[in-house]
């Protein structure tokens, strides 16, 4: 049988260098009488999103799971709201650039502003959409500095946060809202420590960005299907061809260098590799760009059924001021519900910066 909600383990399993067996240690123990509990608690914000929620009953979830943001203490479906933000890598042994664009810091609060916080919200909701209800396990694969994890925490969920980068682990380690992670690893998404089908989900919001190696992108994928148990999801992010292009037509021109952004941006177009060869701030560093046909194809190849690939952002991508389309509420609702609406459109996914694509492990 495969290792699952284990006890405690007196080993320090990264000073010994073996893998760390997945724990519970504070999310979602055994209540009495032996049924799991939620100990959820409603983060602020949370009435927002699980309005939202309650517009899309009629979205079908993918086959095998339900559509759940988790429960609240009172046995009520939730989703959860906004905090803090930043994404992050799940792989080591890429090119050196992203650990430097990472070093900078800068994805720490990236999602609290402008289309960074539509990408934020839009991704809490398809989240809330396509998780299992907790109490569930998740691995959280490229954690980042948590952002993600600290809200899926807080909606009832066990979880497992592993990163490539130390300065994010460093961060998930000592920050007291993360305090209930049942593990954080330093590690790469390619070689995953978690005994096979030990987890209900997968997220991989950030590795498949960085892994420009398809080999390397098929190993990843590989892995979190190893540890999902059957009928467990995988959730996988990635960066479409086109975001450079409607990046750069939303920028003023006095912060466009063209000289520099052009032969980046149509190499990245051609070849969905990007780079950034003088690692200057404000472009992004070594990445994968995908056409949204080769990123379905890719989780079907790792063997994953139902799968399913909805924009994130999708064309609010081309709003000039979206910090000022998300401060005012009723127009904050138009946008939203128009991404829901188009939001598995193939004709309107590649516009959309950022892809999020499910599938179910067989």
């Amino acid at each position: 049988m495969p290792a699952r909600w284990g006890s405690s383990c007196a080993v320090n399993h990264e000073e010994a260098g073996t893998p760390m067996p997945l724990r519970n240690t504070s999310v979602g123990r055994p209540a009495a009488g032996g049924a799991r509990a939620c100990v959820c608690t409603a983060p602020v914000g949370v009435e927002i999103i699980a309005r939202s929620r309650v517009m899309r009953r009629s979205v079908p979830p993918l086959p095998g799971t339900e559509p759940s943001g988790g429960c609240s203490p009172d046995g009520v479906s939730v989703r959860w709201g906004m905090t803090d933000a930043g994404n992050g890598s799940g792989q080591g042994g890429t090119h050196a650039g992203v650990g430097t664009y990472y070093a900078q810091d800068r994805e720490h609060d990236r999602l609290t502003r402008g289309l960074g916080l539509i990408e934020f919200t839009r991704t809490l909701e398809l989240l809330g959409l396509l998780l299992p209800p907790c109490p569930a396990v998740i691995a959280d694969i490229g954690a980042g500095t948590g952002v993600y994890a600290r809200e899926l925490l807080n909606a009832g969920y066990e979880v497992h946060a592993l990163d490539a980068m130390p300065g994010h682990v460093a961060r998930l380690r000592v920050d007291p809202t993360l305090d209930r992670l049942s593990s954080v690893t330093l590690g790469d998404a390619r070689t995953l420590p978690y005994p096979d089908g030990s987890v209900d989900a997968a997220l991989l919001l950030g590795p498949l960005y960085h892994l420009t190696d398809p080999r390397d992108r098929a190993r990843a994928l590989a892995e979190a299907a190893r540890v999902l148990r059957p009928g467990g999801v995988v959730l996988a992010a990635a960066i479409t061809r086109a975001a450079d292009i409607a990046g750069d037509f939303t920028k003023e021109d006095s912060a466009l260098d063209e000289a520099y952004a052009r032969p980046i941006r149509e190499h990245t177009y051609r070849t969905g590799v990007h780079r950034n060869p003088e690692r200057r701030r404000g472009h992004f560093t070594d990445a994968y760009f995908h056409h949204p046909h080769e990123l379905a194809g890719e989780l079907t190849g790792a063997g994953f059924r139902d799968v399913s690939v909805y924009a994130v952002e999708g064309p609010a991508a081309l709003l000039r001021d979206p910090d000022a389309a998300m401060r005012d509420p009723q127009r904050r609702e138009g946008v939203l519900r128009a991404l829901r609406l188009t939001e598995r459109d193939p004709a309107l996914l590649g516009i959309s910066p950022h892809l999020l694509a499910a599938g179910v492990r067989t």
